[in-house]
């Protein structure tokens, strides 16, 4: 974390990114970070895109700053959601004397998740506190509220997951998450030199 500076006036708006946000859009930038193109690009260029084929919805977070009559609405974030599994093993096969040795296997049990696919905040918003509170935090927080009234109110999920890029991992542990258990997988999804975290929203 770099120096942490403090706003007194914020007015938070989360809403689904649409073509209206296009302009807006292009003021967002992630800052001097590794795979800065691939943040900045996301939402600049691809997210509508990413919307309309079903891989991900993305949700982007407004400040509205207000001096006299007039009206600013500045970008500070992003994030995409999707569905997806988290696989938990399964080695029941070698528990079970009935299966002959050469038929045991490890086998991966699917649990419902949602993945978050991409998040980011605007180099402007990054390290900056209100109330006592980094804004980044507060909008994780949301986030996780988000996907949680989703999880029982429109379609089941029992975990959140995500792939953290190695200087976020820290922001993620702060926020609740873990880095995947020893029995935990998502196969081949991996993003290379990046590391699975997940929260669990729901107890078994």
């Amino acid at each position: 974390m770099g120096s942490v500076k403090e706003i007194h006036r914020l007015e938070l708006n989360a809403e689904l990114y649409n073509e209206e946000h296009e302009a807006l859009s292009l003021n967002f930038d992630v800052g001097n970070i590794e795979d800065k193109e691939v943040f900045n690009d996301f939402i600049q260029k691809d997210a509508l895109k990413s919307t309309s084929n079903g891989d991900g919805v993305t949700y982007i977070i407004t400040n509205t700053i207000r001096e006299g009559n007039n009206e600013i609405v500045d970008i500070v974030g992003y994030y995409c959601i999707s569905t997806f599994a988290l696989y938990l093993e399964d080695d029941f096969d070698y528990h079970e004397d009935s299966i002959p040795e050469d038929d045991k296997r490890m086998h991966y049990t699917p649990r419902t998740a949602f993945l978050i696919n991409m998040f980011a905040i605007n180099e402007k918003y990054q390290d900056t506190v209100y109330n006592g509170k980094l804004i980044s935090d507060m909008i994780m927080e949301d986030i996780v509220g988000h996907l949680y009234d989703l999880s029982v109110n429109v379609v089941g999920g029992k975990f959140i997951i995500l792939c953290s890029v190695p200087n976020a991992i820290s922001f993620y542990k702060r926020n609740n998450f873990t880095e995947f258990d020893s029995d935990m997988t998502i196969f081949d999804k991996y993003i290379e030199g990046t590391t699975p975290m997940y929260i669990k929203m729901h107890k078994d």
